[in-house]
């Protein structure tokens, strides 16, 4: 529910907040769904032409770009409404996750005339942000045309991925003038940016490493979604909710016509975890909010740091936040928006 408070807010901003003023003939928006690693193949059906808008999705931590289907059409619809231009909708697995952990099929490794296609197996290490969010910004390179997004939305782990694309398509922009254009508005959701203690982060019932070490546990193939509840709720002591919403990130067992498997890699999420645990975009984002950042290629970006209030993991960034915050709700390109989720 948390999460959909979430995007529920970045709807909100985006029906408010002032987007470029180009205006195109306006068209079917689309949704796209791209698997993406650090190999040269993705699988993406996309079809880009210089009028197409974009909006890039990356989920949480053992999510999939499937979690946010709904909230991606309900936000496409909005900008469709709002600007009169055509756009679309990339819904990324990031590495470890969902498609992106899928093995080729025998046509896809005999296909040479179409290898932009193909799906390939997770990337070499190291997993960290700074990876997911080159494969992220190699991805959407691809999949645009090279044109880049307008708007990139990312949710816990994504939040991260998302500074990290932004931060590439700024330092490129800066340096020698190619690369994507620089995302007007990044929403990061309940996403922390500075390092954090991984000791402060287990412990707890449902915490991310409790959570993590749960399905570690786990045999695989699952005999059914009900049987995952059960062991989490049960055997684990998950709360409910967070078993239910594990039951979203299963596939059916490769090979075979019983069980599941889950849609994610676990030692690669574990790496990325351990990874955004020592990422500090703080002062990044410091640097945003300074008067004294002024981009090379316009627009100039705003990120949107939406907080959750009952996330008591923001407690120990309050100066932190309050420096960003500043008054009326942010400084220079950083805007802070709390909501009670």
């Amino acid at each position: 529910l948390g999460t959909l408070r979430h995007y529920q807010l970045a709807y909100d901003l985006l029906k408010t907040n002032p987007l470029t003023n180009a205006s195109t003939n306006a068209s079917t928006n689309t949704s796209t769904n791209v698997s993406t690693n650090a190999s040269t193949n993705t699988s993406t059906n996309t079809t880009t032409t210089n009028t197409t808008r974009t909006i890039i999705v990356l989920h949480g931590l053992l999510g999939s770009r499937s979690n946010f289907k709904t909230p991606a059409k309900k936000i496409l619809e909005t900008l469709q409404t709002k600007t009169k231009d055509q756009w679309q909708a990339i819904m990324i697995d990031i590495r470890g996750h969902g498609d992106s952990t899928l093995q080729p099929t025998t046509e896809q490794l005999n296909d040479d005339t179409n290898n932009d296609n193909t799906i390939v197996k997770n990337p070499p290490p190291p997993h960290s942000i700074k990876t997911a969010g080159d494969d992220v910004y190699d991805t959407v390179m691809r999949a645009t045309a090279g044109s880049g997004a307008e708007v990139v939305i990312g949710h816990s782990l994504g939040g991260k991925v998302a500074l990290r694309y932004l931060e590439r398509t700024i330092n490129i922009s800066q340096g020698d003038g190619g690369g994507m254009r620089v995302p007007e508005n990044v929403f990061v959701l309940d996403s922390i940016p500075g390092a954090v203690d991984r000791g402060k982060a287990t412990g707890e019932k449902d915490s991310v490493m409790g959570v993590i070490e749960a399905v570690s546990s786990i045999e695989t193939p699952i005999p059914s979604k009900k049987d995952l509840v059960r062991t989490l709720v049960e055997e684990k002591g998950i709360s409910q909710g967070v078993a239910m919403w594990m039951t979203t990130n299963l596939r059916k067992s490769n090979g075979s016509d019983k069980g599941f498997d889950f849609t994610f890699d676990i030692p690669i999420a574990k790496d990325l975890f351990s990874s955004f645990g020592e990422t500090d975009y703080f002062p990044f984002l410091k640097s945003l909010s300074s008067s004294a950042y002024v981009p090379r290629v316009p627009p100039p970006c705003t990120v949107h740091l939406v907080l959750a209030t009952k996330n008591t993991g923001w407690k120990s960034f309050e100066s932190e936040v309050n420096d960003l915050q500043g008054e009326g709700g942010g400084k220079g390109n950083v805007k802070v928006h709390k909501i009670d989720a």
